[in-house]
């Protein structure tokens, strides 16, 4: 070991300054006399053997968010620290790098997909507590190196609450992706709900704001980016009438897709902020009018308003002959 000094004054707490992206290979290994160590947010990358053997730092470590890769043997050794937090954009820890921590109690993990990593990352870990992001529990628990951890539980949750007012944005009767005019959900108890014509593109995003000027509004690069919720994979055709997971309101989301034109009812459930579930079906009101009862053909449709052929026996579904709409029960 050796101790470092800065203007002739033993360095006891080591704060890496702003703007700093990488901690190179070996840059502070054995230095025995640091008690703390600070990480600027600027830091991408933490070199091997970086912290090595600062047996006596005692801070609860934190990996900033925009660190991407920690080196081998980045912090092995540390005999007081209790706690550790790692950045959500981390996705690979060489091995060692928290090793005989010896004292170490909790590990809070904020990344959505589990870091890969190398042999003994950890020490003890089967006596430690994880805490990951709750919808990445399961991810965590099923992963060869990560499920090994004691107890896996959710972190607090930081992100934003249910939002105040949602609109329907995108392929709109009347509204073509403008945030102008764009329809207001209405909402009780964090629930919103929108009965919406969509055109032959089908798909549309939910809101948060909407704006006076329609130049306001760009679908790929503008302001959506902070104000969105969606789907996460772009475009990917739902199931009308089933659940499926809003992602936002950091980054581009992708678009809502139904698949086709009609008139849908949209439901967005906020009332776990963390977790918030969409739902879509079709509004069964808007099946068009034909022809006069006695002769018009009988149709069947699904609850979800899809037409369909020949419905099973003990399948509930719509009739309709003309103007005549009944729910039955098919005998």
């Amino acid at each position: 070991w050796y101790n470092m000094s800065l203007n002739d004054e033993l360095l006891t707490n080591l704060t890496i300054p702003d703007g700093v992206t990488d901690v190179k290979d070996y840059a502070f290994n054995n230095v025995g006399n640091i008690t703390a160590v600070t990480l600027p947010e600027s830091l991408q990358t933490i070199g091997e053997w970086s912290f090595r053997a600062l047996t006596e730092m005692a801070n609860d470590l934190v990996i900033p968010d925009n660190v991407t890769e920690i080196g081998e043997s980045a912090f092995w050794w540390n005999n007081h620290s209790k706690e550790l937090t790692i950045g959500k954009s981390v996705t690979s820890i060489g091995r060692t790098a928290f090793g005989s921590w010896e004292n170490l109690e909790t590990v809070n993990c904020r990344a959505d997909v589990p870091p890969t990593c190398g042999d003994m990352v950890f020490s003890y870990i089967s006596q430690l507590n994880l805490k990951v992001p709750k919808h990445s529990i399961e991810a965590y628990k099923a992963d060869a190196y990560w499920g090994q951890f004691g107890s896996i539980t959710a972190l607090p949750y930081e992100g934003p609450a249910a939002p105040e007012h949602l609109y329907v944005i995108g392929a709109i009767k009347d509204c073509d992706w403008s945030t102008d005019n764009s329809p207001e959900m209405t909402c009780e108890n964090n629930i919103f709900t929108a009965t919406v014509t969509l055109t032959d593109a089908g798909n549309f995003k939910l809101a948060t704001i909407r704006t006076a000027t329609p130049g306001d509004w760009d679908g790929e690069n503008g302001i959506n980016k902070s104000m969105c919720y969606g789907q996460a994979q772009d475009n990917a055709v739902i199931t009308l009438g089933e659940q499926f997971n809003l992602v936002g309101i950091i980054g581009n989301v992708g678009a809502i897709n139904t698949g086709r034109a009609g008139t849908f009812t949209i439901t967005a459930d906020f009332t776990d902020p963390e977790a918030p579930v969409c739902m879509v079906k079709e509004d069964t009101s808007s099946i068009p009018t034909i022809g006069a009862e006695n002769e018009a053909p009988v149709e069947y449709y699904n609850l979800q308003g899809i037409c369909i052929d020949k419905p099973a026996a003990g399948e509930t579904v719509i009739r309709r002959q003309g103007t005549n709409v009944a729910k039955i029960v098919v005998r």
